[in-house]
């Protein structure tokens, strides 16, 4: 099937396991004086989910997973112009140490770049603005009345672009559909829970779990091996990253035995 069909059914299954939560706590749980904001949501995750969904079955999966992890960097960049948040200058260091990364990964001016890496970027940038949507949200809606939010809309917003690729599933596909729908809708709980409860700088970190999975997966199912390059980008990206994470960790751990101290 078409990338933006299996979207549009990935959309309306998580729609569809949001229902029990909405058919029991009723409509006053949607209730929201932030409905532009929530619309802002969906869009930048729409934009996001729809390049990722097109790009990746046309790159190395290693590749697009490593060029992902500049995520924590753009984040950490946003809340800070954006949400007030202080960032100090080790972790401007670290960001700049990612984008450098992630130009390795690129490779410009090393040859052409090519375009399906850029829709990652488009990716990227995309879900970063979610992401610190997210922490706004949070402030005022729950978790699953900002999950259901965001799937009420992507629903609608996905159809156009599955009914003009469509291809009808096959029962062989039916299955895949279905653990994709499951999938993608525990991780977009599970992820907006996780920046609810938690720091983004250390949610963040947690994802490079992905790359050496997917790592794994690529290789043995799909035959990819990524290049030198991506190696050593990737490694820049996850060290500069683990570097953000444990700073942050320390300078929390300061600030709670500060508090103690005090109290």
């Amino acid at each position: 099937m078409h990338p933006l069909q299996v979207l549009f059914f990935r959309n309306v299954i998580g729609l569809a396991l949001m229902m029990p939560w909405l058919l029991k706590s009723g409509i006053s749980a949607m209730r929201s004086k932030r409905l532009p904001l929530h619309i802002l949501y969906a869009s930048l995750v729409y934009l996001s989910m729809s390049t990722w969904y097109y790009a990746i079955p046309r790159v190395t999966l290693v590749d697009a997973v490593a060029l992902s992890f500049t995520i924590p960097f753009i984040t950490t960049g946003l809340a800070a112009t954006f949400l007030g948040e202080k960032v100090r200058w080790r972790r401007w260091l670290a960001i700049a140490t990612g984008f450098a990364g992630a130009l390795l990964i690129l490779r410009p001016g090393f040859g052409n770049v090519d375009p399906n890496m850029l829709l990652i970027v488009l990716n990227v940038l995309g879900w970063a603005a979610a992401v610190i949507m997210i922490k706004v949200l949070n402030r005022k809606d729950s978790t699953n009345a900002i999950v259901s939010y965001m799937f009420v809309l992507l629903t609608p917003m996905s159809l156009p672009a599955a009914l003009d690729n469509w291809r009808d599933p096959t029962w062989t596909s039916i299955p895949w559909i279905l653990l994709l729908g499951l999938a993608g809708w525990a991780g977009h709980v599970c992820a907006t829970r996780a920046v609810s409860l938690a720091p983004m700088s250390l949610v963040m970190p947690i994802e490079f779990i992905r790359l050496p999975l997917l790592g794994v997966i690529g290789f043995f199912a799909f035959g990819e091996a990524p290049d030198h390059w991506t190696l050593i980008g990737s490694a820049v990206i996850v060290a500069a990253a683990l570097y953000v994470g444990h700073r942050e960790a320390r300078v929390e751990a300061g600030r709670a035995g500060g508090g103690a101290a005090q109290a």
